[in-house]
């Protein structure tokens, strides 16, 4: 798969591949027509994407407050008849025009995903609280499973 076609991705423990995107433009009448990240997983060519109505994991904050969360890096844990994912996302707010944005904090998102199955949201906690401070850099994030550990 040529990087440019998705965000992040992951093999799956059943021979699929995960692949995760920013702000995603979908086709009217599936939930909202543009959401600010989704799922979609691959098996030979063929694309499933994960429907939730909204994003895959949830705009943080309340309504109104114009808050996203970006996929920045996954990994994808093999666990026997089903994968554990780990989605670290970056939560931005926006404030108008394509860079108008301001980076507030970073969270990691857990999912499972049965063999042949789509995935399911467990939890999302947060790896540094919301700050819009120049000096709180948190833009991107990398990881790497390490002997049990997730290493952010």
């Amino acid at each position: 798969m040529p990087r440019r076609v998705a965000r992040h991705a992951a093999p799956l423990g059943d021979g699929r591949v995960v692949c995760l995107f920013g702000d995603t433009r979908r086709a009217t009448g599936r939930g909202a027509t543009m959401v600010s990240n989704s799922m979609l997983t691959s098996t030979r060519g063929c694309f499933a994407q994960v429907l939730t109505g909204g994003a895959v994991i949830p705009d943080p904050g309340v309504a109104g407050e114009r808050l996203a969360a970006w996929p920045t890096c996954v990994i994808s844990l093999d666990r026997g008849r089903w994968s554990e994912l780990f989605v670290c996302t970056n939560t931005i707010r926006r404030h108008g025009g394509f860079w108008g944005f301001t980076l507030l904090g970073t969270s990691v998102t857990r999912f499972v995903v049965p063999d042949g199955g789509a995935a399911r949201r467990l939890e999302t906690v947060a790896l540094s609280a919301d700050d819009d401070t120049l000096d709180h850099m948190t833009w991107g994030t990398a990881s790497v499973a390490d002997d049990g550990w997730i290493v952010v």
